[in-house]
C-alpha cells in the first residue's frame, strides 16, 4: 500500500465532500447528482467512502493495490476537477 496515494485519495475525497456541501447549500445554482449524497447527507456518505476505501486498500491482494489506488485517485480527481470547472467551490 502506498500511504501517499491513500492520503491523496482521502484529500481529494475531502475536497469533493466540501464541494458537495457547497452545491447542496445552493440548490438554485447547482445540482448534486450523486443520489447517495442526497439521501444520506454529505457527512455520512463521505465518512463511509473514506473508511471503505481505506479498508479495501488494506484488504485486497497486494498486487492489485497500486491499480486500485491509482484508478480511484484518477476518478476522484476527475470529480473534483469537473466540480471546479462548473464553479463549485471548496469551502471549509
Amino acid at each position: 500500500m502506498s500511504l501517499g496515494l491513500e492520503l491523496l485519495y482521502q484529500a481529494l475525497l475531502l475536497a469533493d465532500a466540501r464541494q458537495s456541501q457547497y452545491a447542496l447549500d445552493r440548490p438554485a445554482e447547482y445540482r448534486e447528482i450523486n443520489p447517495l449524497v442526497r439521501k444520506y447527507g454529505v457527512k455520512k456518505y463521505f465518512i463511509a467512502s473514506a473508511v471503505s476505501h481505506a479498508f479495501i486498500t488494506y484488504t485486497i491482494p497486494k498486487k492489485y493495490v497500486p491499480m486500485w489506488q491509482y484508478s480511484t485517485v484518477i476518478v476522484q480527481a476527475g470529480f473534483v476537477a469537473n466540480n471546479a470547472h462548473v464553479g463549485v467551490k471548496i469551502r471549509f
